[in-house]
């Protein structure tokens, strides 16, 4: 019999309870810090549990309704929340916006006075009752791995945009029962099923509630184990040319990798909830992560790597960022903007690490790898932002810059995941010169693992100590400075330090092409400037973002034919540009440029020695008959 109303939902919290305490905890590493941060809260773990019920009566309107019930007694007042922020993705979203219906009864179904006290809180008065219940519905139709989105086919459901909580309740039980439509099959998550209810589902608190998505729908699930471990990879959305065998196949190997290099499996259980619906994107999760992706990626064996490669990015957050943290990012306060100038370590570090794993796993051959470094490099080196912003403030500013991109973010800022990505490179290279190639950045995030795992995390200056600690004081003192300068990052230096260079130009004769510094957008046949290059020929002209470009010289300037006509001028010819701005024509003069050098190859110098190869084995593994084999790229 389906368990659906909360008062039989209660009576299950015993059993629920019960359960929990047969199942051996997580192991944890022990940790010399002090005491972890706690939470303001009077509740504990044998008090009354937060019961949600999730139900989807018309899924084509894009609504999840929910009633929650709270328990309330001794007080008079409960004081609700709503995150405004999903972890992982460091931008304020407002879930509010998408609540309505909102009201609040008691246990009969009576009215409850509700006001709204904040953006995302409301208080509810008890009226002495010993629960309250709150009904409302979420309007879910943003297909982002941060938020949640219901439609005929299924749902997906992100924990902090759907659940309200109780400041004084966040360490308490909370328990979830999904009401389904028929024609959908499954429900999968993390979080622990009832054993008499396979639709209901508990949390031990409302972080791991939060941090454990539900994948409603019917879904396909395949399913390797490793260390005894399962993991899942459920797919949903358009899977028929999606190989699920392959791709099991491919992420057990990049799993291997991960637990090689880190030396255990931290997790129960692992998700990879995969959706395919033509969105981008990824997202951690404590035992799971979320990748959103095409259904035709496996059409294509480079969209397929970037797959892997996104793949490899989010397993490797369940060690960096989901256990080992920046302290600052934990508990998480879920109601404001929280500041860390480590983010270069949780996702810069992990961005070098997610294509240098696919490696070792002999997903990608040795070319492939080295062309996606060259990549990073010609990326990092074509935004003028690395002279303006540095490392660090690049991390904290992630709340007010990195999600909030304009068009003059190419000169103002630089990614953290992309230059983090570069310094791990040039900091793993320096490790191993210090260390003659006895110790590595692995040795680092291990040491770091073992110390800062647990509750309270890391800080900044702590992780600089275990890159002492493994290096030496040299080391730590470059990435010290490193991290605050906008010098030029020297990628030079790790280049080197593995035998590695760019290739020159195939045809040294080829054509010198022009460049004036903007990006365009196409209306039409009408062409308009969507950003400008610091230090371009547009920008010492004057162009702005938004201008029409009409002409150049002589020659009228359309969508359709600018490309052409850039073809029928030189580098440092002199012109003009013709543009509409708010209205008037201006003429401004103009001497082209030469497009900046990209798409260069890296290639292991021609003197390379035997150390130089060793130093290559060491870092990217060894070349492996079969590594790599889709014929279709060779």
């Amino acid at each position: 019999m389906r368990l659906s109303h909360s008062i039989c939902l209660i009576a299950l919290v015993s059993a629920c309870v019960e359960a929990k305490k047969a199942t051996p905890p997580e192991p944890k590493p022990a940790s010399p810090v002090p005491a972890p941060k706690t939470r303001t809260s009077t509740a504990s773990s044998t008090a009354s549990p937060v019961l949600y019920e999730l139900s989807f009566p018309e899924p084509h309107t894009h609504y999840i309704e929910v009633q929650a019930t709270f328990p309330a007694r001794d007080r008079s007042a409960l004081e609700l929340f709503l995150p405004v922020w999903t972890p992982g993705s460091y931008l304020v979203r407002e879930y509010m916006r998408n609540v309505e219906a909102l009201v609040a009864t008691d246990a009969s179904g009576a009215a409850l006075p509700l006001e709204r006290t904040r953006k995302n809180r409301v208080r509810v008065s008890t009226m002495g009752h010993d629960r309250i219940q709150l009904s409302y519905k979420v309007y879910a139709n943003e297909m982002t791995v941060r938020t949640s989105f219901v439609d005929v086919d299924g749902a997906f459901i992100t924990g902090t945009t759907v659940f309200f909580a109780d400041p004084e309740a966040m360490q308490s039980e909370h328990i979830v029962s999904i009401t389904k439509p028929v024609e959908w099959h499954n429900i999968a998550t993390t979080l622990r099923a009832h054993e008499e209810d396979p639709e209901t589902f508990l949390a031990k608190d409302y972080d791991e509630l939060v941090d454990s998505p539900f994948l409603v729908g019917t879904a396909t699930t395949v399913t390797f184990e490793l260390d005894g471990i399962e993991h899942s990879i459920v797919s949903h959305g358009d899977t028929a040319k999606w190989d699920h065998a392959r791709a099991a196949t491919d992420v057990q190997r990049l799993v291997e990798r991960h637990r090689e290099l880190w030396g255990s499996l931290p997790y129960p259980r692992y998700y990879l909830f995969n959706l395919l619906t033509e969105s981008s994107g990824g997202l951690e999760h404590r035992d799971s992560s979320v990748l959103m992706a095409s259904g035709l990626s496996m059409q294509s064996e480079e969209k397929y790597r970037d797959w892997l490669s996104l793949a490899s990015h989010e397993i490797f957050h369940a060690w960096n960022v989901k256990r080992l943290r920046p302290v600052e990012l934990g508990p998480f306060d879920y109601e404001n903007e929280v500041y860390t100038k480590s983010l270069w370590i949780a996702e810069g570090v992990t961005s070098y690490y997610d294509d240098l794993l696919a490696r070792r796993a002999g997903l990608f051959d040795r070319k492939e790898y080295l062309q996606r470094l060259a990549k990073t490099i010609d990326r990092f080196r074509g935004t003028p932002g690395r002279r303006v912003q540095d490392l660090q403030s690049s991390s904290y500013d992630a709340w007010i810059k990195y999600y909030r991109p304009d068009e003059n973010a190419l000169n103002a800022r630089i990614s953290y995941y992309v230059k983090g990505a570069l310094v791990a490179f040039v900091l793993d290279a320096k490790i191993r010169e210090a260390t003659r190639d006895t110790k590595s950045l692995d040795d680092v995030m291990r040491r770091a693992f073992a110390l800062y795992s647990g509750e309270r995390g890391y800080t900044e200056a702590e992780f600089q100590d275990v890159v002492a600690e493994v290096a030496g004081k040299g080391v730590r003192t470059w990435l010290a400075k490193t991290l605050v300068s906008t010098d030029e990052l020297d990628v030079e230096a790790g280049l080197d330090y593995f035998g590695l260079r760019f290739a020159e130009s195939k045809d040294k004769k080829a054509k010198r092409k022009p460049w004036i510094g903007i990006g365009t957008r196409a209306d039409g046949e009408r062409l308009f400037v969507t950003e400008v290059v610091r230090d371009s020929p547009a920008w010492r002209a004057g162009v702005s973002a938004e201008d029409e470009v009409l002409a150049i010289g002589d020659l009228r300037a359309t969508s359709s034919r600018w490309t052409d006509l850039l073809e029928t001028l030189s580098p440092a010819e002199a012109t003009s540009l013709t543009l509409s701005r708010r209205g008037r024509v201006r003429d401004l003069p103009l001497v082209l440029g030469e497009r900046p050098v990209s798409g260069r190859e890296l290639e292991t110098l021609p003197w390379t020695n035997a150390t130089h190869g060793r130093r290559l084995d060491g870092w990217l593994g060894p070349e492996r008959t079969g590594d790599a084999s889709r014929d279709e790229t060779r």
